[in-house]
């Protein structure tokens, strides 16, 4: 973790929480497929895909509505404002 900068860790953990939140039944089963190797972004976007049903870009426009400041969703979860 210390290799990455300090707003790429912040991202990663919300949008961690944000989909754990969101897919509750899934989420287990993503974070095993995508597996501990790298992945090229084709291969994620695919993965996503196949284990959630959803696009990736969709996926990236709902969570940042949820993580928006300001947003009902992020105030009602104490996202720092």
């Amino acid at each position: 973790m210390e290799n990455f900068r300090a707003p790429v860790r912040s991202k990663v953990w919300t949008f961690a929480l944000w989909l754990l939140a969101r897919y509750p039944e899934q989420w287990a089963a993503l974070f095993v497929a995508l597996g501990q190797e790298p992945r090229l972004p084709e291969d994620v976007t695919r993965i996503f895909g196949e284990v959630l049903k959803r696009d990736p870009a969709e996926l990236d426009d709902e969570w940042r509505e949820w993580v928006r400041r300001g947003s009902p969703i992020g105030k009602a979860s104490g996202f720092p404002q």
